[in-house]
């Protein structure tokens, strides 16, 4: 039982190391608008609660779908972060040059949204 209570800080660092390693230099791709499709954390029954946006945007005439994961030491901060992104809200996405297809959603480019995280239960 205590091996549990372990793997929740161990897979919340883990997944923000793998998050912080992939997002690198995204920051200087370009900004469309998009919007969330659908937000969610679904039930574990190990392991931190993870909160999943799917998103959609267009570049060049395209559609593209798009998916933002998060890591949350806790059940309730992960429920009350999808409440911050609620189908259709408006949000930014940052697109690859060269390959729109490939995108990324990052909370510093949502207003208010980093904020509002810092204040999460």
């Amino acid at each position: 039982m205590a091996a549990w209570f372990i793997d929740i800080p161990i897979e919340f660092v883990v997944r923000a190391a793998v998050n912080a390693y992939r997002n690198r230099g995204v920051q200087e791709w370009p900004q469309v608008e998009g919007k969330v499709k659908s937000s969610d954390c679904p039930l574990k029954s190990a392991g931190c609660p993870l909160v999943r946006i799917e998103y959609e945007y267009q570049s060049n005439g395209e559609t593209f779908l798009g998916m933002h994961t998060k890591a949350f030491m806790t059940r309730r901060a992960a429920e009350a972060y999808t409440q911050l992104l609620p189908p259709e809200k408006a949000v930014k996405i940052r697109v690859k040059p060269g390959d729109t297809s490939v995108s990324v959603m990052l909370d510093e480019d949502q207003a208010g949204l980093s904020a509002a995280i810092r204040h999460l239960p």
